[in-house]
């Protein structure tokens, strides 16, 4: 895979938060050619981008699932937080818990596949937020 490129069915979206708030939301759905297994929910960490997955998202694609996540505020192509498009302070983690709530009740998830903040965030959407989910693979949960 060329990291370089964008890979061919991937696509990028604006997706707004409750608040207004511009993240870069990505879509990559499976061929048709591969037995459909439904919306999987892929989150990065903090100071991440969606392009730093694009291997394990190949990977869960091949498989039948439909890749799809955002970019976490202050990171990759989502709005800035600061003036200094370099730095990406947060205060709290609350907003990108929000976000989650609400991009995962647009998107229903069966599955997600979560590393380091965004497995922090995700555990906490399903113990405080109610999220629900068959499965969920964690990657050095930031807890």
């Amino acid at each position: 895979m060329d990291r370089r490129r964008h890979p061919p069915g991937l696509t990028f979206a604006d997706w707004h938060a409750a608040d207004g708030w511009a993240l870069r939301r990505y879509d990559w759905a499976p061929d048709t050619a591969v037995a459909q297994r439904g919306v999987l929910l892929f989150l990065g960490g903090r100071g991440d981008f969606a392009e730093k997955y694009l291997e394990a998202m190949a990977h869960w694609r091949a498989r039948g699932w439909h890749v799809a996540g955002i970019d976490w505020r202050g990171q990759g192509g989502s709005g800035r937080l600061l003036a200094d498009p370099l730095v990406n302070h947060l205060p709290a983690l609350d907003p990108l818990l929000d976000d989650l709530a609400a991009f995962a009740a647009a998107l229903a998830p069966r599955v997600a596949v979560a590393h380091s903040m965004g497995a922090h965030l995700l555990l906490r959407w399903l113990a405080e937020r109610g999220g629900a989910l068959d499965a969920a693979a964690l990657s050095s949960p930031m807890l």
